[in-house]
């Protein structure tokens, strides 16, 4: 029975391409192509996608006799595209969300703490407001909070693009 290794070394060889060339082409180590030939590790989903591209064939090509093969080929390929989606969907609305939520609790600290900390005498009443320090408090820390949830979404979805343009 042919394996992935054998088929890939094959099709390279039957394209007179040398293994750095093939890498080159693919985005890959020269080291990977070495690694897959003699079957040390198998590809990831977009790089088996990448070669079936590359040389014009199938993927059920590379699986016809590894029915195993091609069942945790497709499950890897599923789970990657729903993670891929939610970093590229999700992580950046949640930056934006968090990034309103900053602002938001921002305000209302800043707000909060010139009521808590203002002399509001007789006649001058800077702000009619009723806020305590406890509420201040925990706008402050709703404030920090968002700011970090951003921060960590923001370098999330980041990650998520330049993964995904690597990839592309």
């Amino acid at each position: 029975m042919e394996t992935f290794a054998d088929k890939l070394t094959a099709l390279r060889k039957s394209r007179k391409l040398s293994q750095e060339k093939l890498s080159e082409e693919l985005g890959v180590s020269r080291q990977t192509i070495y690694n897959w030939e003699t079957g040390q590790m198998q590809p990831k989903a977009e790089n088996i996608k990448g070669i079936c591209d590359y040389f014009g064939i199938a993927v059920s090509d590379f699986y016809d006799d590894e029915s195993d093969g091609i069942e945790q080929t497709c499950a890897a390929a599923v789970q990657e595209a729903v993670g891929r989606t939610l970093s590229r969907i999700f992580m950046p609305l949640f930056s934006v969300l968090f990034a309103v939520a900053f602002v938001v609790t921002l305000v209302l600290a800043v707000r909060g703490g010139f009521v808590v900390f203002s002399d509001n005498h007789a006649d001058r009443t800077v702000l009619t407001t009723d806020t305590s320090a406890a509420t201040f408090i925990i706008y402050i820390i709703a404030c920090v909070a968002s700011a970090v949830l951003f921060a960590v979404c923001f370098v999330k979805a980041k990650r998520a693009f330049a993964k995904n343009n690597r990839n592309l």
